[in-house]
This record gives structure tokens, sequence and C-alpha cells, in this order.
């Protein structure tokens, strides 16, 4: 497959004190992202949670963790699959924080 066109839609979010954002995905995004604009770094991590639940239950894999916490830093980027489960701790601090939320969806043509 090859991809010449993309749609980019994106957001603004504004966590403050005791806000949170629950777990969700972004449905058929093919790439989601987040960039933290203004944070003190300790106003609310995103999450990740793994889409095998069944990790745990092979010896190899038994020190995996289900879950990755990403702290946010001012500048910072992530990106991800849209589908992966993800949310934002709670702000448990008196600051803001202010990110930048975005999907990507690309056309594919054969």
């Amino acid at each position: 497959f090859k991809t010449r066109d993309y749609k980019l839609v994106s957001w603004f979010s504004k966590f403050e004190p005791k806000n949170y954002a629950h777990m969700h995905h972004h449905g058929h995004a093919d790439i989601s992202g987040c960039y933290y604009y203004k944070t003190n770094e300790v106003d609310g991590s995103i999450f990740f949670k793994s889409p095998n639940p069944h990790l745990g239950t092979s010896a190899c894999y038994s020190k995996v963790n289900n879950t990755w916490i990403h702290p946010p830093a001012i500048g910072k980027i992530i990106l991800f699959p849209g589908w992966l489960l993800h949310g934002v701790k709670i702000n448990e601090t008196h600051n803001t924080r202010i990110s930048v939320s975005f999907n990507v969806f690309f056309k594919y043509y054969k």
C-alpha cells in the first residue's frame, strides 16, 4: 500500500486541578499523539494499557508491566497507535496543564 494523503485532527486539552481523563482509545486513527505545552511535570501522567491481558501468565513476560506511565514534560511529544487504550491520571496539583492532542488518518492507495 502507498499513502499520499492524510487528515490531521487536533484539539487543546486543559487539565485543571482534580481533572483526569478516563481510559479510552482513538478509534481508527492511524497515529495519535500528545504535545505538552504547559506542565509542572507532576500534574497528570498519561498511561497506556497493554492490549494483552495475559502477559503475567508466561514466565517470559511475568516481569513486563501491563500498564506504562509517562510523566508530562514541556515540549515532549508522545506518538502511539490510535487503538491503544490510554488515559490521564488525576491532576493532584494546583497547576493547570495544557496539551495539544491529535489524530492522523492516512488515505491508502493500492
